[in-house]
């Protein structure tokens, strides 16, 4: 495993047009280059071209991923590390998850990942307005009704975005994004195929009714949490925040599934990213496979819990 490292941020202020410093008073403890590091920026909500990335004369090509409004940033050497900058044309005061960790040249073996917040205040910029969500009928992502934390959508496609706050989110009709930030919040889906962003400190997060998802972008045991946290998923999704892990047991997918008892998972396949799921007792490889759309996904059962598991093809899975 990689030696990894440690981060204070601090606050990042400036203009808009202008470089402004992320300052994450980092530490890595293997500084002889054999390491680089991967950087996530989550939060910044204006759309992935609204940012970019550089450090010194090196410009950055982040991935993005617009249901979780994260940038990846890959292959940072200890040297830029300490000089990174951003610049946007937008006003931002948002508050930033930065997650980091590194990742050995040699054999792509990533350390364990650190994570810490950070305020952003642009100013001087143009507000930001979202253009149309893709894949959600044309809708743009809507301003919700607000009254002492409860926010509501409409019957369109609605990104629903909470607070600092113990926020509660209704999705209602259409296929939603729903993130409720940080705080205990409820998360309701209601109609349509939603996407529910996971926090582990949400009090409940409900799917509803259609093929839901849940998004998670961080090493997740899922059986240390309660069983009723997470109902009505029909989906867990991996992809596009780097490398990481889960563990699942029976238990908890007949609970966080619907009628069928069965959870798909998807992830990142590319080596260095790969990501992985533990399964806790009772599960058994069927050795078969079935294709979905246009990917391909492993079948795995619980007999003696009747729980099932579809996990895609290329995402690594451990049977205790």
């Amino acid at each position: 495993m990689a030696d990894g490292l440690t981060i204070d941020p601090t606050n990042s202020v400036g203009a808009a047009n202008s470089e402004v410093a992320i300052n994450l008073n980092p530490t890595m403890i293997d500084t002889d280059g054999s390491e680089t590091v991967t950087l996530t920026l989550a939060g910044f909500g204006v759309g992935e071209d609204g940012v970019t990335f550089k450090s010194g004369a090196t410009n950055y090509t982040p991935t993005y991923n617009s249901d979780t409004d994260t940038y990846t940033i890959t292959g940072i050497t200890h040297a830029e590390l300490g000089t990174l900058k951003f610049q946007t044309q937008y006003n931002v005061a948002k508050e930033i998850t930065v997650k980091a960790q590194t990742v050995e040249d040699s054999n792509h073996d990533a350390s364990a990942t650190v994570t810490d917040t950070f305020t952003v205040k642009v100013t001087g910029g143009n507000d930001y307005t979202p253009p149309p969500a893709p894949g959600h009928r044309g809708a743009a992502p809507a301003a919700s009704d607000t009254y002492d934390g409860i926010l509501t959508g409409s019957s369109e496609a609605d990104y629903i975005s909470g607070t600092r706050g113990e926020d509660s989110l209704y999705g209602k009709g259409g296929n939603d994004i729903l993130n409720g930030s940080t705080g205990a919040d409820k998360l309701y889906g209601g109609l349509g195929d939603d996407t529910i962003i996971f926090d582990p400190a949400d009090a409940v997060i409900d799917g509803g009714d259609g093929k839901d998802s849940l998004q998670v972008s961080e090493n997740v045991d899922f059986t240390r949490l309660a069983t009723d946290l997470i109902v009505d998923m029909e989906i867990i999704d991996l992809e596009g925040s780097g490398q990481q892990s889960i563990t699942l047991d029976a238990e908890h997918v007949k609970a966080m599934s619907g009628n069928d008892n069965t959870l798909l998972v998807k992830g990142d396949t590319a080596d260095g990213a790969r990501d992985t799921v533990n399964l806790e007792h009772g599960w058994t490889d069927t050795g078969t496979t079935e294709e979905i759309g246009d990917m391909v996904y492993h079948v795995l059962n619980n007999a003696e819990n009747d729980a099932h598991l579809k996990i895609q093809q290329g995402v690594e899975y451990h049977i205790a």
